[in-house]
């Protein structure tokens, strides 16, 4: 199983996943699984979700896990697609991916934050720049903000 990683700069709302430079296939077969941990992040989370839902492929599954229960809840029926998890403590990062993934399979997982936007075909893109070469295990998107400066979001 490969990553795919969706990083931010820190929290900033702004951020915007730019696209890779890769060609696309004329359809991905590579299976993902969507992984996005939300803290209370409220409007930020629906507007992922949205575009999550534009992105995912047919045989890809998103799994949302409310690390805290988000103020004023959400109509999940909005996001048909998605997988939700709800904790009854918060727990870490790591934990919370791993209680997300475990059990499933597919070809890449994608660690998304929850307060980043997605162009419709990064995920596409990203799965195809890792392409079939088992000495990839990870990829990550450039992230930018509003006014396309490069952030800092590989550590």
């Amino acid at each position: 199983m490969n990553t795919v990683a969706g990083n931010t700069d820190g929290g900033r709302a702004a951020n915007l996943v730019a696209d890779v430079e890769s060609d696309l296939p004329a359809r991905r077969p590579a299976r993902v699984i969507a992984s996005v941990v939300s803290h209370g992040h409220g409007a930020l989370l629906a507007a992922l979700l949205d575009d999550l839902m534009a992105a995912l492929g047919p045989r890809d599954l998103l799994v949302v896990t409310l690390n805290i229960p988000e103020a004023g809840g959400f109509d999940r029926r909005r996001w048909p697609r998605a997988e939700w998890i709800d904790n009854t403590a918060p727990k870490g990062f790591g934990a919370n991916h791993n209680h997300a993934l475990l059990g499933r399979d597919a070809d890449w997982v994608a660690i998304i934050n929850p307060d980043i936007r997605m162009a419709s075909d990064v995920l596409d893109r990203l799965v195809a720049s890792g392409g079939g070469d088992i000495d990839i295990a990870m990829v990550a998107p450039l992230v930018v903000d509003r006014d396309g400066v490069e952030q800092d979001s590989v550590r």
